[in-house]
């Protein structure tokens, strides 16, 4: 037969369902001036599991500064991973690499992934003016992923170009009004740093002071 059973203590006087002697659940409880009721919870995933290819994520690729024209190294590889950031072994997917921040991306831009899950696009390389850069990789049914943030500097010297005006007169022994200037300047156009500049006079006869310069940050010399 049920009875009623009338708990003292901390947690006040509340009724409890007891039958033939045996304790069966609280009915309720009050704490700290609260109310509690016992329940049971439990969670379940939605996401997709272990295993299960959902991103792409970068293994390697450029960073700080880049070449203009240089083939990247170390060339850029990615890996398809599950929710957790794990390696999948998804062989065959399609991978694209494209280019943000302008210029050009040369090379093999597209890559299937091997037995590892795994893309490789070892001859890359990017022209343009000098600036900041970032490749991304996509493949249909995964997230997306982008390198970090890396430079384009200006690549080997490939031209020397006037940078002042090339004709000018002026008195016998005495210093031209503008002083002769010249620019070293990559594939691109972009000025080449710490290149050697020698002056010399062509013709007319006369001498040149400080003939031996450098080329500045901006490839002037």
């Amino acid at each position: 037969m049920d009875r009623l059973h009338r708990p003292s203590g901390r947690y006040g006087r509340h009724p409890t369902v007891v039958r033939r002697g045996v304790w069966r659940f609280p009915i309720l409880a009050a704490l700290g001036g609260g109310l509690l009721a016992g329940c049971s919870a439990s969670s379940k995933s939605t996401g997709p599991g272990p295993g299960v290819p959902v991103a792409l994520a970068v293994l390697s690729g450029p960073s700080g500064s880049v070449q203009d024209r240089a083939t990247l190294n170390p060339s850029p590889v990615v890996q398809v991973v599950d929710s957790r950031g794990d390696a999948v072994n998804d062989a065959g997917v399609a991978v694209t690499v494209t280019l943000t921040g302008g210029g050009s991306l040369s090379g093999n831009t597209g890559a299937t992934t091997n037995s590892s899950g795994q893309a490789s696009f070892p001859n890359l390389s990017i022209s343009g003016t000098v600036g900041i850069r970032q490749l991304s990789f996509s493949a249909t049914g995964l997230s997306p992923v982008s390198t970090a943030g890396f430079t384009l500097v200006a690549g080997p010297a490939q031209s020397l170009l006037p940078n002042s005006t090339q004709s000018q007169s002026g008195l016998v022994g005495q210093a031209v009004t503008v002083k002769p200037s010249v620019k070293v300047v990559d594939a691109d156009g972009n000025g080449v740093s710490g290149v050697a500049v020698t002056f010399a006079v062509t013709a007319g006869g006369g001498s040149v002071t400080g003939a031996n310069q450098t080329t500045g940050s901006t490839g002037a010399a």
